[in-house]
């Protein structure tokens, strides 16, 4: 994203930011800290969660490289509203929040690409919040399974970076729901599932799953 900055703007970028690496499951921050730098992923992937007022976690979205972590705190009251946590090692750039805004107000094509990147956000956030509120529990599994889908360039082969609790967490349902779902899946020929490795056999019905709740 970065490489839409002016030269002048790339160059302040360049100065003001430095490294951070996260070992996996290492925590970058905590809900409620207070927001003080931008951090932009470089490499690795990073789960936000947030928690309940049953104090169990809902996990609301994944990003991976080249995506800034929870613009929406960095630009609304400065404290953050879900945890960031590596998935997987993890190389994250961060800046001082002052800096961001001056490279942001001064780059018209960095501002828009931000802007873009948070309607986004937005949008997949608002749709999370439906489907969990009127699909059924296959509809939201199917979501899933087509996120991580999205998320692997539309491999229909590839390795689920979450553990079952995690995938449950998404999916806004139990670890015992999911597993019994994911079964019934693979026992239907849906899906095959090898610990992590998933393969989306038929496609077409995920897809029709995940629309039809």
């Amino acid at each position: 994203m970065t490489e839409l900055l002016s030269p002048l703007g790339q160059k302040i970028f360049d100065n003001a930011l430095y490294p951070m690496t996260f070992k996996k499951g290492e925590v970058i921050f905590r809900e409620k800290e207070h927001v003080d730098q931008v951090k932009l992923i470089k490499q690795g992937l990073v789960k936000l969660s947030h928690n309940q007022t049953s104090g169990k976690p809902l996990i609301i979205e994944l990003l991976d490289e080249d995506n800034f972590i929870e613009l929406s705190s960095v630009f609304n009251g400065r404290t953050h509203e879900v945890s960031a946590i590596a998935l997987e090692n993890t190389l994250i750039h961060s800046i001082d929040i002052q800096t961001f805004f001056t490279i942001y107000y001064n780059n018209t094509s960095f501002n828009e690409e931000i802007n873009r990147k948070m309607a986004g956000s937005n949008k997949f956030l608002l749709n999370q919040l439906v489907a969990r509120t009127i699909k059924r529990l296959p509809g939201r599994v199917a979501d899933v399974i087509l996120y991580l889908y999205e998320l692997n360039k539309k491999s229909l082969t590839f390795n689920v970076p979450l553990t079952r609790l995690e995938m449950a967490q998404l999916a806004g349902t139990t670890k015992e729901s999911l597993i019994r779902t994911l079964t019934e899946f693979k026992n239907d020929k849906i899906i095959n599932l090898d610990g992590r490795n998933l393969t989306i056999v038929s496609l077409e019905i995920i897809q029709t799953l995940s629309r039809f709740g």
